[in-house]
């Protein structure tokens, strides 16, 4: 074995008996000199090795009880649709999020509340579309499609969207000056 100065050459030791096939009957240390030539004058490097070594033996001793009866098909068949299910669901919240995030950032919007939650811990719930400057491509994609829908106004007084309405939004009444 390798000295306790070389921790990783015992443990290299170790793995290459085990990969040829496991050591001879008694060639094995005893979980105290393991511990020593794995973890050498560090207690902590102690602690953990020992609690491996214990947690091994546990699962060894698990092996040796004889198995429970086979499961019964129709659980299996309703546990992996359950699966099949929460793998779609994930995929969706991620490709949701994933447009979210996409629409937030082309809005110049908090990806994460959108202003709305002032414990947010991304923008204390002064995020809301417009707080910072949109990114140039998510904009072009999201934003720039919808606006080639709304209809030019005649002219452009203070304080409207810049001459711009909705389709379906009715034009203001006009109030003599």
């Amino acid at each position: 074995m390798a000295s306790t100065a070389d921790p990783a050459g015992a443990l290299n030791g170790l793995l290459m008996q085990l990969a040829a096939g496991g050591p001879a009957p008694g060639a094995l240390p005893g979980t105290d000199e393991m511990v020593a030539q794995l973890a050498g004058d560090d207690p902590l490097k102690s602690l953990l090795v020992r609690q491996v070594l214990e947690r091994h033996d546990r699962v060894d001793d698990d092996e040796d009880e004889p198995a429970a009866p086979g499961p019964d098909p129709q659980a299996l068949a309703r546990q992996r649709a359950a699966r099949r299910q929460l793998r779609e669901m994930r995929d969706e919240l991620m490709a949701l999020r994933e447009r979210n995030d996409a629409l937030a950032s082309a809005l110049g919007a908090c990806y994460l509340c959108w202003g709305e939650d002032r414990r947010c811990a991304v923008c204390g719930g002064h995020g809301t579309p417009g707080t910072m400057a949109p990114e140039r491509d998510e904009f072009a994609r999201y934003v720039a499609p919808a606006l080639k829908h709304l209809q030019p106004r005649g002219g452009t007084r203070r304080g409207d969207a810049g001459g711009l309405r909705a389709p379906h939004e009715p034009q203001p009444e006009r109030r003599p000056a």
